[in-house]
């Protein structure tokens, strides 16, 4: 046992402290709050100093030390804010949903948007919480100093604290305790002790995933979108899935049975397209005036294809990943497609995107295929490319996943207003999401679109773009288009390739539903494969 952590030595050495070493206040108002910083400047490291909050004269908490012995001298009570006066109505979270459904109610597209439990949380977090404690023009980036330093309405901040952890049991919700925007109120829960939060709040905040475990969190983490643990689908027992090491654990391609693809190898390369006009899309594959993208092609005739390929040229189809994604996580689909004699071409502007969902940034989004497929066109132009003679320009389509599932429709609405020969898109699992403006784009443009084929591929256990998107989206489209809807039985929103090891962390749901990832995955390739043979390569089944 460490010499400070036995009660005799412990005792001694807070009797030591406190004689020769006398400490200081300094004290800072937050009404009805009063935080004090005793403090020793004669010492350093981990017992220099500890917090001491106050209500009204009443101390309530220390913070920074382990040497409550300190607070003998002033004595201690176990005081709640909410012992003075009752939570304001206005910064309930019921409060918060009444009004998210008169917004909902209000916009034009309400019908096809997602609300959700996970929705539910960060408006009340971000246009409730926030606003309350710390004002509305706060921002956690450009916080200085201690959290509760910032702190405008104490007792505001208390009711609407409370509101988010009991009566909306946000804690439970998978995609906020674990990464999710919830984790930037990290710092305010040891505070919500003082406001008179219910909710067992671990003490050490890394511990927070932990409370999906209890019983009231149970229907919460059912509903959610939040992958999970699949032994099932590993061929492993819940005990060898336990006891196995990350290391040993099947990788996505030792579980993926790859259907049979086209007549053609494949050739990958990266390349650099120029923006006519500058984005607001920037990482590290994308600058405001070009960006990189991916093109996966037909190459040569696979070894046990005899005679001359079937065509000289090849149609295009721009594939838009979904939100912080990138082409790789789709990579064995965009090869498939390639393999049929097609030439894919994705962008990276996508990936670890960090920017509101404004209508402007969403549509820069789906600018950014347009923008690749002409630049394949002109490749195919040039005498030195990888594609020279190879594009046919009059066959282009388009495709996408979540977010990049409605952008690909709002790419074809661009592309047909460029002028562009646009044939066919495959939205798989399109989403329309309230945080943002995300689904504006999709609202305009799909409308517009006319005289193409439209494929919707959706999971019937999607439940964070569900089925009932894809059939309003469906439903917006002009007369003159031809479309149809594939309802994946059993499959989530989890068509992205992702290590089994990656499920429970995955917002995607993978490793839930009745299809395992891998089987949903190659059942929509042959899906994609199907509609694209009919509407872009005229090989009609």
């Amino acid at each position: 046992m460490p010499l400070f952590h036995s009660p005799p030595s412990f005792i001694l050495f807070s009797f030591f402290l406190r004689r020769h070493f006398p400490p200081q206040f300094s004290c800072k108002t937050f009404p009805p709050i009063i935080r004090c910083k005793l403090s020793r400047p004669q010492l350093s490291s981990w017992y220099q100093r500890i917090h001491v909050y106050f209500l009204r004269d009443r101390p309530l908490r220390v913070r920074g030390s382990d040497f409550d012995r300190d607070l003998h001298e002033i004595g201690t009570r176990n005081v709640r804010l909410t012992d003075y006066g009752e939570s304001p109505a206005a910064t309930s979270f019921e409060a918060t949903v009444k009004r998210l459904q008169k917004v909902v109610k209000a916009r034009p597209y309400g019908e096809a948007l997602t609300v959700d439990h996970v929705t539910q949380c960060l408006v009340h977090f971000a246009k409730n919480l926030l606003p309350t404690c710390f004002g509305e023009d706060f921002s956690f980036s450009g916080m200085d100093g201690d959290i509760l330093d910032q702190l405008i309405d104490v007792k505001g901040c208390c009711a609407s604290l409370n509101a988010v952890i009991d009566e909306g049991m946000c804690l439970c919700e998978p995609r906020t305790s674990m990464g999710g925007t919830l984790e930037k109120a990290r710092p305010l829960l040891p505070f919500a002790s003082l406001c008179g939060a219910r909710f067992p709040i671990p003490a050490d905040p890394d511990e927070l995933p932990s409370v999906l475990e209890l019983d009231e969190c149970q229907e919460f983490v059912k509903a959610s979108s939040k992958g999970a643990a699949n032994p099932k689908a590993l061929g492993l027992t819940e005990k060898e899935y336990k006891s196995a090491s990350p290391s040993t654990l099947p990788k996505f391609e030792d579980i993926y049975q790859k259907p049979k693809g086209g007549i053609y190898n494949v050739g990958r390369s990266m390349i650099d397209v120029m923006r006519p006009s500058n984005s607001t899309l920037i990482n590290k594959f994308s600058k405001s005036n070009q960006f990189v993208a991916d093109v996966i092609f037909p190459k040569t005739l696979r070894g046990d294809v005899t005679g001359q390929r079937k065509t000289s040229t090849f149609p295009i189809v721009g594939f838009v990943p979904g939100f912080k994604a990138r082409p790789k996580s789709y990579i064995r689909t965009l090869e498939y497609i390639a393999s049929l004699g097609i030439i894919v071409v994705s962008p990276r502007s996508s990936f670890h995107l960090d920017v509101d969902l404004t209508e402007e940034n969403v549509h820069d989004w789906a600018k950014d295929p347009v923008y690749a497929v002409q630049h394949v066109i002109r490749l195919g132009k040039k005498q030195d490319s990888i594609l020279t003679g190879l594009v046919d320009e009059n066959k282009v389509s388009y495709a996408g996943h979540s977010m990049g599932g409605a952008a690909s429709l709002v790419s074809a609405e661009l592309s047909q207003r460029e002028g562009l020969p646009v044939k066919s898109v495959v939205a798989i699992a399109p989403a329309c999401l309230f945080l943002g403006s995300q689904c504006e784009s999709p609202y305009k443009s799909i409308p517009k679109l006319r005289d193409i084929d439209v494929l919707f591929i959706v999971g019937s256990e999607d439940r964070l773009t569900p089925p009932k998107t894809s059939r309003i989206f469906k439903s917006w489209l002009h007369s003159s288009t031809r479309s149809e809807m594939i309802l994946m039985e059993g499959a989530t929103h989890c068509f992205v390739e992702v290590d089994p090891i990656g499920w429970p962390s995955s917002n995607n749901g993978c490793g839930r539903g009745d299809v395992h990832p891998q089987e949903a995955i190659r059942k929509l390739q042959l899906a994609i494969g199907k509609f694209f043979k009919n509407s872009i390569l005229e090989e009609k089944d």
